[in-house]
């Protein structure tokens, strides 16, 4: 009513019905519309992940393909170094501490550490796909 008042003063008002109907029409979906856009911005992440995931638990396939490729072209790349070189690496890579393959090997860490060396710059030489 206060906009029709307003609205009354500058200008005529042929259809006093119609011009409120209009006013109410437009203030809901302005209203709808804020409290749509305010309910997205303020829903808390774990709210809307409880429904479905946002992130996928599992990998996709592209991203399964793309690693098996990458593991052949490692496993291609270290089957040119010597069989030594390649187990030493491996079992770096697995988590064993220098001490212990030096131990399993009856070799020194100095050497244990030439292996890996080697592993590595035959790994950095090949140019692998990202």
């Amino acid at each position: 009513m206060l906009r029709l008042h307003v609205y009354g003063r500058r200008d005529a008002v042929a259809n006093e019905e119609s011009f409120l109907r209009r006013i109410l029409h437009h203030l809901t979906s302005d209203h709808y519309r804020r409290d749509r856009y305010g309910s997205r911005l303020e829903a808390p992440i774990d709210d809307v992940d409880q429904d479905g995931p946002m992130i996928a638990p599992n990998p996709t396939p592209e991203q399964i393909l793309e690693s098996q490729q990458r593991l052949k072209e490692v496993t291609a790349v270290l089957d040119a170094v010597s069989p030594r070189t390649r187990e030493i690496y491996i079992a770096h890579r697995s988590g064993y501490s220098y001490a212990e393959i030096s131990a399993h090997w009856g070799i020194s860490e100095i050497t244990i550490k030439r292996h890996i060396a080697r592993a590595l710059l035959a790994l950095m030489e090949h140019p692998l796909r990202k």
